[in-house]
């Protein structure tokens, strides 16, 4: 699965992943759900990257992955 596809799956979730964030209990805007669909319209060239400040919200501890379904 490449990230256009990962992206893509994440659009369709309920967004299972929010309770494990540790960013998205201090910042609901800032949930793995609304980073993902930021990223899916990233790498369809709806969003500029010079828009992605919402990059850095990301500890990268990849507790989100681990609901992932």
């Amino acid at each position: 699965m490449d990230e256009r596809d990962v992206a893509k799956s994440c659009r369709s979730c309920p967004s299972l992943c929010e309770r494990a964030c540790p960013v998205s209990a201090v910042a609901h805007a800032a949930t793995p759900w609304a980073k993902m669909l930021r990223a899916a319209d990233a790498l369809a060239g709806s969003l500029p990257l010079a828009d992605g400040a919402w990059l850095g919200w990301c500890t990268h501890c990849h507790a989100c992955s681990d609901l992932c379904p």
